[in-house]
């Protein structure tokens, strides 16, 4: 299992992990699994993704020596709120990093809705897929890729890694820390009773408050002043008349 184990309180608070050598997605395991055995709190990880997913989509390969890890759930489907785990998920990733890396802590910040930022540069990113199961309830399926030993070089924007750092982090390192904040930051959220507790944190977190911003949206930009996130999780920007915009999904620049 290339030394993948699952933290102490993650194994107490009833995790199980299913790691492969190399898969497509594990999202798309995982959510298989969830959906077929209704029993969620299932990690996948593999060393080697060649077919994950992105938001809108989008394509994205974890190469050796990174990190793909996707979590299963299995939640009541009462719960509207299932979009904020994506922000349960950054505050997690950027715990373990600050964890891992306590001397780069003050570069850590998230960027709006689902990247974790090492100073201006991208080190990981979130997906949330969501299906209903039988018995009203849902399953939900959080995957997280975060850079360990290498970054990309081919995208539009600058990427970071965590071994720029510390050469002797691994990804079974990283991943064990991440279980732990995840069970921590999912009980705070608890079945969103902790959504301005999550939300708060997340502010704390956020990168670019007050500065220029542009959100490509599916159909057109709007560009304006980052102000906050509402106690949706949506994007809140000033445009340049004073009016309030609200963004409930899109692609940021800054």
């Amino acid at each position: 299992m290339d030394d993948f184990q699952l933290s102490p309180l993650a194994q107490s608070a009833g995790h199980t992990l299913e790691y492969h050598h190399s898969v497509g997605s594990t999202n798309q395991l995982a959510g298989n699994v969830v959906r077929e055995t209704q029993v969620g709190n299932l990690w996948v990880v593999a060393g080697e993704q060649t077919a994950g997913r992105g938001r809108r989509g989008r394509t994205w390969q974890t190469k050796p020596g990174n990190l793909a890890a996707s979590i299963a759930l299995t939640l009541p489907g009462e719960i509207n709120a299932i979009h904020l785990l994506g922000f349960v998920a950054a505050i997690a990733v950027a715990r373990t990093v600050s964890d891992l890396l306590p001397a780069q802590t003050g570069q850590i910040s998230l960027k709006w809705p689902n990247d974790v930022l090492l100073g201006k540069a991208k080190l990981a990113g979130i997906l949330l897929e969501a299906t209903p199961l039988a018995n009203k309830k849902r399953a939900v399926v959080v995957g997280m890729g975060i850079n360990v030993s290498n970054a990309p070089t081919d995208l539009p924007y600058e990427a970071a890694y965590m071994q720029q750092y510390d050469k002797s982090l691994t990804p079974a390192r990283v991943f064990n820390k991440l279980t732990k904040n995840w069970v921590e930051v999912f009980s705070l959220w608890d079945y969103d009773r902790g959504r301005h507790a999550i939300l708060d944190l997340w502010r704390q977190l956020a990168s670019g408050f007050g500065e220029p911003i542009i959100v490509q949206r599916i159909n057109d930009s709007v560009s304006g002043t980052f102000n906050s996130i509402d106690e949706e999780g949506r994007l809140t920007i000033i445009l340049a008349n004073g009016q309030k915009e609200i963004i409930t999904a899109g692609d940021v620049t800054f």
